[in-house]
């Protein structure tokens, strides 16, 4: 993770690729998360860490790291980076 964010910052063009467009927060199973505090609808994980929900398919330090999330595969992503 800590990757992209450095070649962000020397300017290259990061891209990510996922087979679904899904929320991180859905990458969970039922068993792997729970809700902290229900009246804010915070999410945890089994050793109690605050799981993200900012409606990325990935983590803020990956979504806000690159160019461009491609829905798709790694062929799909050579081609919109070209």
């Amino acid at each position: 993770m800590r990757e992209c964010g450095y070649a962000s910052g020397l300017g290259k063009n990061v891209y990510e690729y996922i087979d679904e467009h899904t929320q991180y927060i859905e990458r969970f199973s039922g068993d792997e998360k729970k809700k902290s505090n229900p009246m804010h609808g915070i999410y945890v994980d089994k050793d109690n860490m605050t799981i993200e929900d900012f409606e990325y398919p990935f983590n803020l330090m990956i979504a806000c790291s690159v160019e461009d999330i491609i829905i798709g595969g790694f062929e799909d992503t050579l081609k919109k980076s070209n």
